[in-house]
């Protein structure tokens, strides 16, 4: 979500700048201060280059360079609802999560009953719960459902998401 970074110089006497994001796609800056946008999720090596001037009256000057590491880290946001319809009405058909799943690399869903009965299953993120039978068998009952949701994002750490969804016909 925070990819846009805004760098400091903190150089003193510097007149220009040179700063490399470190994309290794031509990616820079000439301004003091710039702002840039990451559009993944890595390590990027920052460079500056700055030519200080000594004094006022003098072309003379000399470059000074720095580098630093950072590290831009994968979000994820994931949201389900607490309850679902689904009577064909188009408003809230599926049990389905909505979020940012760009760094999302595995996905799994389960759905039971309350006495224990597998109702649907899915590894496909967009797919969600129609109410059926694993999607496509007989409809089940109104009542309350037990969910649990595994993710991977890109970094490999898994986030679960378990609670109860309330199906209202």
């Amino acid at each position: 979500f925070r990819n846009t970074i805004q760098f400091l110089d903190e150089s003193i006497y510097a007149e220009n700048w040179y700063w490399d994001f470190g994309t290794g796609m031509n990616d820079y800056s000439t301004l003091q201060f710039p702002v840039f946008t990451y559009e993944d999720t890595l390590t990027y090596t920052v460079g500056l280059i700055v030519k200080k001037f000594w004094h006022s009256n003098t072309t003379l000057g000399c470059y000074d360079t720095i580098s630093h590491d950072i590290f831009i880290e994968p979000e994820m946001s994931y949201h389900l609802p607490n309850a679902f319809s689904p009577n064909g009405d188009g408003l809230n058909d599926k049990f389905i999560g909505v979020g940012y799943f760009v760094t999302i690399t595995d996905f799994s869903m389960q759905v039971w009953t309350r006495w224990g009965e597998l109702v649907y299953e899915s590894s496909d993120i967009e797919e969600g719960w129609n109410g059926r039978l694993f999607n496509n068998g007989d409809q089940v009952n109104d009542g309350v459902y037990v969910y649990v949701v595994a993710i991977k994002d890109k970094t490999f750490a898994t986030h679960k998401f378990k609670g109860f969804v309330i199906l209202v016909d």
